[in-house]
């Protein structure tokens, strides 16, 4: 009969515009658990882009540090050599001095024979004294 053909028909309808509305609402959900997972990608990645970025700042902090530290030893490195250079230039110069106040000397003075006289003398005596040491 007709009647039952447009219950029929009408049950159909209301299981189709049920089913559209099932359709619906899991699009619509699937598209808002779509959007969270890109929300989330991104602040993941931002995360990691930032941490990242601390850790390169640590890396470059760390290297500039070493650098200073290299510079300052260099420059400690350079005063050493200017000084010790400078030390050995006096030392060589007064040692120089030293061997011409020698040369212009009288080889036969009398003071300094009698002085190395005696030292001389006294050493003997003293080693004398203590026979260890001799």
């Amino acid at each position: 009969s007709l009647r039952e053909k447009v219950r029929m028909l009408e049950g159909r309808v209301e299981r189709l515009s049920s089913n559209e509305k099932t359709l619906q609402e899991t699009l619509i959900t699937a598209q808002a658990l779509s959007e969270d997972l890109k929300k989330t990608a991104l602040k993941e990645s931002e995360l990691l882009i930032s941490e990242a970025e601390v850790k390169a700042e640590k890396v470059l902090d760390a290297a500039h540090r070493r650098v200073a530290k290299l510079s300052e030893d260099i420059r400690e490195m350079k005063a050493l050599r200017a000084r010790v250079g400078t030390a050995v230039r006096t030392t060589i110069e007064t040692h120089l001095a030293l061997l011409e106040s020698l040369a212009t000397e009288e080889p036969d003075d009398p003071v300094l024979d009698g002085r190395v006289a005696y030292l001389t003398k006294t050493r003997r005596a003293s080693n004398a004294a203590d026979p260890e040491e001799g």
